[in-house]
């Protein structure tokens, strides 16, 4: 009985670590978002891997999802086309992220799907 306490308050403080090391690591990532700069911004809609290899082309990339959501939220300078999908970096096999201007949420689409791409220079 006095083990299992022990193991329970174990595994509650590990939670509370946990949450706060993602905590931590997702104010990072987005504070770097902060510095993005939009360099390409590409009217047609194309596949995400035709996304990704015009922005490395142009020695840029695509966005990650915290950095386009910062320009889509807060750059006021941006104009997105209403009503799409814009690919971001991150992929799962097949399946591509992207944001979605309509509602401002994360969409997940097949990478042969066509969609509006921005491209961004983070380097200072």
């Amino acid at each position: 009985m006095e083990f299992s306490r022990l193991s329970f308050r174990r595994l509650i403080l590990l939670t509370f670590f946990v949450l706060l090391l993602a905590l931590v690591l997702s104010l990072v990532v987005y504070v770097r978002a902060l510095s993005v700069k939009l360099v390409y911004h590409h009217d047609r809609q194309v596949p995400w891997f035709i996304a990704k290899e015009t922005c490395m082309s142009k020695g840029y990339r695509l966005p990650n999802i915290f950095e386009m959501w910062h320009l889509f939220f807060f750059e006021d300078t941006i104009v997105l086309s209403d009503r799409t999908d814009y690919w971001v970096d991150h992929q799962i096999q097949s399946r591509s992220f992207g944001l979605n201007t309509r509602s401002g949420i994360l969409s997940f689409d097949v990478a042969e799907d066509k969609d509006h791409f921005l491209c961004v220079d983070v380097s200072k």
